[in-house]
């Protein structure tokens, strides 16, 4: 009895070692996978970016979008839809 005692903790043992390896690898190909699609993204990220800063940054085109919206929302008629809300 104790010989298979002493396999099934040497199964246990060798198992958890197994596990912890695949946990391991996992995490691996996690993070690798992440860089990955970081690296896919980061270039189209960055150009939208540093538009959304170019904007910001530049008074003139800033008050042309703020104008635009501004436009945007007021034919929407914001009113009408609060109107609706307290119906």
């Amino acid at each position: 009895m104790s010989k298979k005692k002493k396999t099934y903790d040497q199964k246990i043992e060798e198992y958890t070692e197994k596990l912890k390896i695949a946990q391991r690898e996992k995490k691996e190909f996690i993070e690798k996978k992440g860089r990955q699609l970081w690296t896919k993204l980061k270039s189209p990220f960055m150009e939208k970016e540093k538009a959304i800063e170019t904007l910001l940054v530049d008074k003139d085109k800033f008050n042309v979008l703020f104008e635009g919206i501004k436009k945007i929302l007021d034919s929407l008629n914001v009113n009408e839809i609060k109107d609706k809300k307290e119906e």
